[in-house]
């Protein structure tokens, strides 16, 4: 069991905790390893790449991923970017921990006591649900089971495994058309730059649809397979005061495939953080939209670029949405300060929804990425 203290805040890695004498901070695990390389190496500037190779191994995360784990430990210690005390940020290198660090702390019987009577905070870490893929489940059963009907216990052999691309590039979230002709996928020239590209399945043809590189997120189809939207990072690599900014973008894809396109803002940068979208129709958008320590789903409508509020909540995190047709429901993913998942049946008409526990597997209790996708009749 790792603990340590930093400064004046006791970090217990095991229980996911910081705590001081009076509050107790319980966060993601990433966050603390993060801390922990930092306090490893304490004094000394650590780089972006170190940080991002050691706490996310072999997969591949947005920049800002760091960034948010930078200022939960920041909100965690009471520090902030502007007067650095405890972590000393250094544009375009890295970051570094400027202060003592205790390898030998314990706590008291009576702080550990405090500690196990105190309710945990949950911490307002946004992680571009996007990012981690580790654990992408399909939730087709799990569906099956809450509307009663029985489902016959099917294999899915492989008989063949097709190699769609052959670049050197990292490339996430590939995305069928309605007509499942075209996959849209990101391709990455660097950490903080991307570009969306359209596979054509009938002729093995690849077009670029974005003319200009930027960090687009996850490609959406809309409906009727003419548009694609996504969300579009601004300031990729940079640390800002007021939280990050993402926008909401259109392409037609008829014109794309001919000639990449300027991608169209539909939605500009605000307060809110922009991600994880899905059609609702051919002329709406629902969206995750995170402000402070709040999270909403919304929709988008095209026509008049207006945002209304469907659900909205403050003690859990959303990491995916998925809209079902058939059904006219939105299926949430999210997890809670315990670090317990759970799905929401959102209805987008009338703002009702009802609340499903999950059950995984012990081993997996904890994991609190579930990306889930609607059967297409079930």
């Amino acid at each position: 069991m790792i603990e340590f203290a930093v400064g004046n805040f006791y970090i217990d890695m095991a229980r996911s905790q910081i705590r001081d004498r009076e509050n107790i901070v319980a966060v993601e695990p990433k966050v603390l390893q993060v801390l922990l390389i930092l306090a490893e190496n304490q004094g000394d500037v650590v780089s972006h790449e170190t940080i991002l190779q050691k706490v996310w191994p072999n997969v591949y995360v947005a920049p800002n991923a760091l960034q948010r784990c930078i200022a939960q430990l920041r909100k965690a210690f009471k520090d902030n970017a502007k007067n650095q005390r405890i972590i000393a940020t250094h544009p375009k290198r890295g970051y570094s921990l400027i202060v003592n660090v205790d390898w030998q702390a314990k706590l008291t019987t009576v702080q550990q006591r405090k500690g196990q009577e105190s309710r945990t905070k949950m911490s307002d870490f946004f992680l571009s649900k996007r990012v981690t893929y580790s654990f992408a489940i399909i939730l087709i059963l799990l569906l099956s089971l809450i509307y009663l009907q029985p489902v016959a216990k099917q294999s899915l052999p492989i008989n063949k495994l097709t190699l769609l691309t052959t670049t050197d590039n990292k490339e996430f979230s590939p995305e069928y058309s309605p007509d499942g002709r075209y996959i849209a996928f990101e391709r990455h020239l660097n950490v903080c730059e991307n570009q969306v590209w359209v596979k054509d399945t009938q002729n093995d043809k690849e077009y670029l649809l974005t003319k200009e590189p930027g960090l687009y997120g996850p490609p959406a189809w809309s409906l009727d397979g003419k548009q694609l939207a996504f969300s579009h990072e601004s300031s990729c690599g940079q640390e800002q005061e007021l939280g990050w900014c993402s926008d909401i973008r259109l392409l037609s894809f008829a014109l794309a495939k001919n000639s990449p396109q300027l991608t169209r803002t539909i939605l500009p940068c605000g307060k809110q953080y922009y991600q994880e979208l899905s059609w609702l129709s051919n002329d709406s958008i629902a969206l995750v939209a995170t402000e402070g320590q709040q999270e909403k789903i919304m929709r988008l409508s095209l026509s008049d670029n207006s945002l209304t509020t469907l659900y909205t909540t403050k003690n859990n995190i959303i990491t995916t949405i998925d809209y079902s047709a058939k059904y006219q429901k939105i299926a949430v993913m999210q997890y809670n300060a315990m670090r317990v998942a759970n799905m929401v049946l959102l209805n987008p008409e009338t703002k009702e929804f009802t609340q499903v526990k999950l059950q995984p597997p012990e081993k997996f209790k904890y994991n609190t990425h579930w990306p889930a996708t609607w059967h297409p009749n079930r």
